[in-house]
């Protein structure tokens, strides 16, 4: 399991979706108009690929697919599929030179390696029961609603009694998962809906344990569950139902789809981020929440000094890839909510920056970053960043912001802020 450093409070997009039922998107970010430059291969002939092949996301530019496609085949590699939603090929090539190679092709604005995955038979005996009966027809206040002033700071309670959302709203979660059997969650889970683009990995690319032995066989996880619990907090902060159960959400009566893009150990890397997004998309959701960034990069900078070809294509692909899977999204009528980040760094100005690349851990070096290096998806066009609040209502101490960079704040609890026991300062929800 990962440390809490690079989370965000689950609670830290509630004021955001109190308007969920009323928001409509903005505008979508412009898309990148075709670029009259000559396509320049950046070799002549095929390479002659040799040694190990990885999987590539190759991000090209609009109008441009056959150029990149031919970049491709001249760097030695192969085309496996496509997503032309977003602009990109799969690809398989060699580990060492294709994506620099790919990359000097002007038809090509981003190359990231897709993570490999592992395979491992299931824990023998280990079993997820169903959870017991729910009991219904109590719309009184939740047995924890008293703990609830995250609730109260936001006038949620209030807007409950008049309005608990309707299940025509869907909110997608896209996280480590959701338990959709706990008994606070659900009667407002979709599991028809929900899908889970991600496939554990029991060990890292060094043969270090990552998300641990697989719980069933073929190492992808069902779409009723959350072996990290951060999506099940951040799903029951937003629609725990109102019944006699624990406490009630921000918004108790909408529907709950998750749309895992998480491993179990809390890395979240680029390809299962598209696919949930566009997924979002395409089945009609209304509101979509993410609380994370991007792995393996906390700032994705264009052309930082520091870095290698292959890591400036790489944050570029992050960058480039992230931005178009939300903007279909958007388009698709989807609003998109962002926790800003637990750095407590002011994002207009950052200067430092030693947490990356996070992925495989130990591979992370100390290198200046600036203003032009962003957060994603916190700080891509069209997402809605939320930074967080402690019970007396002043910044929590672990949360990030920025002028430029906060568009609301909401309650996502200080363990240092105020009086009493830390419980009643954190934010409660299911786990």
């Amino acid at each position: 399991m990962r440390g809490t450093t690079r989370r965000v409070a689950s609670g830290v997009t509630a004021l955001a979706l109190l308007g969920l039922a009323a928001c409509t998107p903005a505008t979508p970010a412009q898309q990148p108009t075709q670029s009259s430059q000559t396509t320049q291969t950046s070799q002549n002939a095929r390479t002659q690929v040799r040694g190990p092949q990885a999987d590539y996301l190759v991000f090209y530019a609009e109008g441009r697919q056959r150029q990149a496609l031919d970049a491709v085949t001249h760097a030695g590699g192969t085309k496996v599929s496509e997503d032309t939603r977003l602009g990109y090929i799969m690809a398989k090539g060699g580990r060492d030179g294709f994506a620099e190679a790919v990359g000097g092709d002007a038809a090509v604005v981003g190359v990231s390696q897709d993570r490999s995955i592992g395979h491992a038979t299931a824990t023998p005996g280990r079993s997820f029961p169903e959870a017991g009966a729910l009991r219904n027809g109590r719309a009184a206040g939740e047995p924890l609603a008293g703990r609830q002033w995250d609730m109260r700071m936001i006038g949620a309670d209030r807007a409950n009694a008049k309005n608990p959302g309707s299940k025509d709203v869907l909110v997608a979660v896209i996280d480590t998962g959701i338990d959709g059997k706990h008994p606070d969650i659900a009667p407002n889970f979709d599991r028809e809906l929900s899908r889970n683009f991600v496939t554990d990995k029991p060990k890292d690319e060094n043969g270090e344990t990552l998300d641990g032995p697989c719980e069933v066989a073929g190492c992808k996880d069902p779409v009723d569950q959350d072996d990290d619990g951060h999506g099940t907090h951040v799903a029951s902060t937003i629609a725990s139902p109102i019944n006699g159960i624990g406490i009630a959400g921000v918004a108790p009566g909408v529907r709950l789809v998750n749309v895992r893009a998480g491993q179990d150990s809390g890395f979240f890397f680029l390809k299962p981020s598209l696919d949930a997004l566009a997924y979002a998309g395409d089945i009609g959701v209304d509101v979509a929440n993410l609380s994370y960034y991007v792995d393996p990069w906390l700032y994705n900078c264009a052309r930082n000094p520091a870095d290698t070809r292959k890591e400036q294509l790489e944050q570029q692909a992050i960058v480039t890839g992230m931005q178009r899977a939300i903007d279909y999204a958007r388009k698709k009528g989807v609003t998109i909510i962002s926790a800003l980040g637990n750095g407590s760094t002011d994002l207009g100005r950052p200067t430092a920056d030693d947490k990356s690349p996070g992925y495989p851990e130990g591979s992370a070096k100390a290198r200046k970053v600036d203003n032009t290096c962003l957060n994603v998806p916190a700080e891509s066009n069209g997402v809605i960043s939320v930074s967080a609040l402690g019970p007396s209502g002043r910044k929590a101490v672990y949360s990030d912001y920025g002028a430029e960079q906060t568009d609301v704040a909401a309650p996502g609890g200080d363990t240092t802020d105020g009086q009493g026991a830390k419980a009643t300062r954190s934010i409660l929800a299911a786990a």
